[in-house]
């Protein structure tokens, strides 16, 4: 009778599974059809205007839900029609269950034992892990507009430098915003004040569009556009290089959570990602650089628009260009940053190419860590002063 009372608990525990797994399953595939761009502008975003990285990650997002979703459902149908051989295989059930709660609590030690002993070498790899969150924390004071600078007013006192670009200009590593190169290029420049309005992630179109529609209300005399080659990216164009918004088996937000808030999570993965690019396992970043730059890609036309918008604004514009620090003896890039430069001297933009700097150095000397290749304090400084010289001559 036992055994009679204990299957026919089985029974009812495995098609309660099925049909959470299933639910589950239907919720998943709900979701992705629902969560879409039009439904974020709709009842997310009161502008009803998202810019193109945050269509992307929606996009990418409603990709893999929808790929869990018909995991799932697969899963309960595959146990519904197998029940009988899967309450027959106790001692396999068991010794998947015991492997899930091993690998949990190896998991959960890991956390441990990086939080109590690593904590501060994890932080101090900065990247977009826990070091990332950390210092956005602790360390980086917004103004009322959400940039990293002091409060600016329009009207000015001095003649003006504003710096537009991504997380170079921003700073992301640098804990100290004076040890930026536009913090350094500002103290050094007695005639001008410089702004800071560096934002990560951001790319030449949204520059222009920003520019455009505020920048250039700040009256500045000068524009300097901190340039890196990854800038002339664009709505789709990371779908078939998932270069960054790409996390372990599950959804990218999830992801991106985890990579942030476990040290365990963040460590693994880090290093394992490293592995896959030093066996060249997945499209690297070098191969996605040259696609955006292919002479017949929409985003290369994009570029050729934006750069005589930019031409055309009606600002002196200098074009500082930071290379990737990657091989400086055998730079697989030089070729692009011709292109970029001819591009810029055709539309009456100035060039300034920190390659001719920073190929005197080590690589490894520039970055913030073997995880993060923003520029360092000592990059920033060279930036700075490179920039002053070429100010100085003009």
């Amino acid at each position: 009778m036992d055994l009679e009372v204990k299957m026919v608990f089985k029974k009812k525990y495995l098609n309660l599974t099925v049909v959470v797994l299933l639910l589950l399953g239907v919720a998943f595939l709900a979701i992705s059809q629902v969560f879409d761009v039009n439904f974020i502008e709709t009842n997310i975003d009161e502008d009803n205007n998202i810019n193109s990285q945050s269509i992307l990650r929606v996009e990418i997002f409603q990709k893999q839900t929808l790929g869990i979703g018909v995991f799932l459902i697969v899963v309960s149908v595959l146990l519904l029609f197998f029940r009988r051989n899967v309450l027959r295989k106790k001692e396999t059930l068991k010794g998947i269950l015991l492997f899930i709660v091993m690998i949990l609590i190896l998991f959960i030690i890991g956390e441990v034992v990086l939080r109590l002993f690593f904590a501060g070498a994890i932080y101090g790899e900065y990247g977009s892990g826990p070091g990332w969150k950390k210092m956005i924390k602790d360390d980086v004071e917004f103004n009322s507009n959400f940039f990293r600078d002091v409060e600016r007013n329009l009207e000015k006192d001095k003649k003006r430098i504003i710096v537009v670009g991504d997380s170079f200009t921003f700073g992301s590593g640098i804990k100290n915003p004076e040890d930026r190169f536009t913090n350094i290029l500002d103290s050094k420049l007695e005639d001008y004040e410089v702004v800071n309005f560096g934002k990560p992630g951001a790319n030449t179109e949204g520059e222009l569009e920003f520019l455009k529609e505020t920048g250039i209300n700040y009256d500045p005399d000068l524009i300097i556009l901190a340039y890196v080659l990854n800038d002339a990216e664009g709505l789709g164009s990371r779908k078939d290089f998932p270069v960054t918004y790409q996390h372990l088996i599950i959804p990218y937000e999830l992801g991106g959570f985890l990579y942030q808030n476990s040290f365990m999570f963040y460590f693994i993965e880090s290093r394992l990602f490293n592995i896959i690019d030093y066996f060249n396992l997945r499209k690297t970043f070098g191969d996605y650089l040259f696609y955006l730059y292919d002479k017949d890609s929409i985003y290369w036309e994009n570029q050729e628009r934006q750069f005589k918008e930019l031409g055309d604004i009606g600002t002196p514009v200098l074009l500082v260009l930071f290379p990737m620090s990657i091989n400086f003896e055998d730079y697989p890039f030089l070729g692009i940053h011709e292109q970029i430069t001819n591009l810029a001297k055709e539309n009456d933009i100035e060039v300034l190419d920190l390659y001719n700097v920073y190929k005197n150095h080590n690589e490894r000397d520039l970055i913030v860590s073997s995880f993060d290749s923003h520029p360092n304090e000592f990059a920033h400084r060279l930036a700075a002063e490179a920039i002053y010289e070429e100010l100085k001559l003009n």
